[in-house]
């Protein structure tokens, strides 16, 4: 599919607006339940296929540069593939490009939600609302990201208190694994 689209959507946007126009609408309305689809069928299950997120990423590119930021939500229903789509797009931050707050704040949630570990070096980093991380942080609990968005928000007292809480909650794991408590 990736491949016929590859070469579909360039002729199109060139010779035939109409055409174009049409694929381009059902590509973005149809897009969960062609994820959807492609999931949960046999085919895909029997070869152990994977859908590619850079590949679909250079298909909205390439139908139209500002539906790179709008595909992301028509992913919420695959929040794996979601955050792998975030993350080709986060990457170009180092080639100067703009990232909307709201997609920064999906990001730091998809983390807090599929891989906490990596959320204090992510807000480590890179720039994000730190007020929406907060919360979304208490949300999750992830004590260590907290900590550090209240540091950089002035807020050293609460930052050192929750820093403290982490320590204690590692001491704690590490002793209980050493006696053998699970």
């Amino acid at each position: 599919m990736f491949k016929w689209l590859d070469q579909v959507i360039p002729t199109l946007k060139k010779n035939n607006a109409k055409d174009f126009a049409f694929i381009k609408e059902t590509i973005i309305t149809r897009l969960k339940d062609l994820v959807y689809y492609f999931c949960h069928s046999k085919i895909s299950n029997s070869f152990k296929v994977k859908i590619d997120s850079e590949k679909t990423r250079k298909i909205f590119v390439g139908l139209d540069k500002n539906l790179e930021f709008k595909a992301i939500y028509h992913l919420e229903a695959f929040p794996d593939l979601q955050l792998e789509y975030l993350r080709r797009i986060l990457a170009k931050r180092s080639e100067g490009l703009v990232v909307p707050d709201n997609l920064l704040i999906l990001h730091i949630t998809l983390l807090c939600q599929l891989h906490p570990k990596q959320v204090l070096s992510e807000v480590k980093s890179h720039p994000y609302p730190l007020e929406s991380c907060l919360g979304i942080c208490e949300k999750y609990n992830i004590k260590d990201a907290l900590a550090l968005i209240l540091e950089k928000n002035g807020n050293i007292s609460q930052a050192l208190e929750t820093w403290i809480e982490v320590i204690f909650f590692q001491e704690k794991k590490e002793v209980d694994f050493l006696l053998g408590f699970p």
